[in-house]
């Protein structure tokens, strides 16, 4: 597995800092089709290890839901997650879209559940706080107000998006976090909500980056393309 020359002195910078904080961080490296992810392990959360899928990073938590139940009020889970994200040779940072999936359910006209959070961009080449720190909220798809009983017990599925355009004049190295937040609340007896997250996934688009022979052909086209509506204009 290959990594290009910026994921490798992100990788030494993210040792450097994490080594001076007397952490020995555990950094991994993913290299997808067109994208080199860089992350420390140990930092994932309630996320879990993610896994590469084409240049989509995605994550399969386990244990992170939130449970309220007879009064017990409001009930928060959350993680927060930090990803360093290079774009490979030739090709140039546009968008990320994060899709998040999970299941959840309310018993009692009280209980209620919720999904936010956010996530945000920054431009590695210029941190904070000297470049503009772009961020979108995670929000669900549709209200979480399906109600269950005990007697006809059913969960119901929910998803939630984020995505964020990348400025055209920021560099091909950027820091995505992703936080996450998880509510469940009951303020009667015989109340439970309940609502986990069981799936995350982070894409990213990607723009080509022409080659030197392709800039040489368009210019070349263009050029001819002038000297025809000259040559036209002589002619008339």
């Amino acid at each position: 597995m290959r990594i290009n020359k910026k994921a490798a002195l992100a990788v030494a910078g993210l040792s450097a800092v994490l080594l001076s904080g007397y952490a020995l961080a555990a950094v991994q490296t993913l290299t997808g089709t067109n994208v080199t992810y860089v992350y420390d392990d140990e930092s994932m959360g309630l996320y879990s290890q993610p896994i590469l899928s084409g240049d989509s990073l995605i994550f399969t938590p386990t244990t992170f839901k939130a449970q309220s139940s007879n009064v017990q009020g409001i009930v928060q889970t959350s993680s927060t997650i930090n990803v360093q994200v290079y774009a490979n040779a030739n090709y140039n940072l546009s968008a990320f879209n994060l899709t998040e999936l999970g299941n959840y359910y309310l018993i009692g006209s009280d209980a209620q559940v919720a999904v936010g959070g956010q996530i945000s961009l920054f431009d590695l080449a210029n941190p904070p706080p000297a470049a503009n720190q772009l961020t979108d909220p995670i929000t669900a798809t549709a209200p979480l107000t399906a109600t269950t009983t005990l007697a006809n017990y059913q969960i119901t599925s929910w998803q939630a998006n984020a995505a964020i355009a990348v400025p055209a004049n920021w560099s091909n190295g950027v820091n995505l976090t992703i936080e996450n937040i998880l509510l469940a609340s009951t303020i009667q007896l015989g109340s439970a909500a309940f609502i986990e997250e069981k799936f995350a996934g982070s894409s990213v688009i990607l723009t080509p980056v022409p080659e030197a022979q392709t800039y040489a052909m368009m210019l070349a086209g263009l050029g001819l393309v002038g000297f025809m509506a000259r040559r036209a204009r002589m002619i008339v």
